[in-house]
């Protein structure tokens, strides 16, 4: 009869045991969801707040490109009728004597 309580005393206290262990393992798997999931979201928003800053940084190179220097084609152009203004001043005026 004693045997029997202790025995079943003893049954108790492991499933008491059982289940708080269970609760542990329980608490410590989340929290390791919880830790690995802040640290995905830091190396997300770390990713983002550096594709970010290079936009900005290539937004700014591109917009001191532009306002620091015309267009190319622009001075192109600009140098073509130059030189055909030159060569109508020269080949077709009749005052400078060569035609």
């Amino acid at each position: 009869m004693v045997a029997r309580c202790f025995r079943q005393r003893l049954e108790e206290r492991r499933a008491v045991d059982r289940a708080r262990m269970a609760q542990r393992f329980a608490r410590l798997k989340q929290n390791e969801r919880e830790m690995r999931q802040r640290e995905d979201d830091q190396r997300r928003a770390k990713k983002a707040a550096e594709r970010e800053r290079r936009e900005a940084l290539l937004r700014a190179y591109l917009i001191k490109k532009d306002v620091g220097s015309p267009d190319p084609s622009i001075h192109h152009i600009a140098h073509l009728f130059s030189v055909i203004h030159i060569y109508c001043l020269i080949v077709w005026n009749p005052i400078s004597g060569i035609f």
